[in-house]
């Protein structure tokens, strides 16, 4: 079963590539940085500083809604909301799905 989902885990990544988001900021929902975003396979390099804009701007959105969250909300939840609203964003800019992976630190 394992050699299995590897093998289906290398088809994906041959056909919808990676993305990776990396995310640091404050216990004040403010980001330290820039986000972190890697891409393997999925845009050419002539798209990536749009992709990145918009990934820029789904990150702005998530730390501003938890923010509203009057601190309901930890890293694991914003994560989590920044998951699925990167991934509802990358399947409204192409009909591929990429393996994504999002970390959001706290310092």
């Amino acid at each position: 079963r394992r050699a299995g989902a590897v093998v289906r885990e290398r088809g994906s990544l041959s056909r919808d590539g990676f993305v990776s988001v990396s995310v640091l900021m404050d216990k004040g929902y403010r980001q330290r940085r820039d986000p972190v975003i890697e891409t393997r396979g999925y845009v050419y390099k002539d798209d990536l500083a749009s992709l990145e804009e918009d990934i820029d701007a789904v990150v702005e959105d998530v730390l501003h809604k938890a923010l509203s969250s009057n601190g309901h909300k930890d890293e694991v939840d914003i994560e989590t909301d920044l998951e699925q609203a990167l991934r509802k964003m990358l399947s409204q800019k192409s009909s591929r799905r990429p393996l994504l992976f999002t970390r959001v630190d706290v310092v």
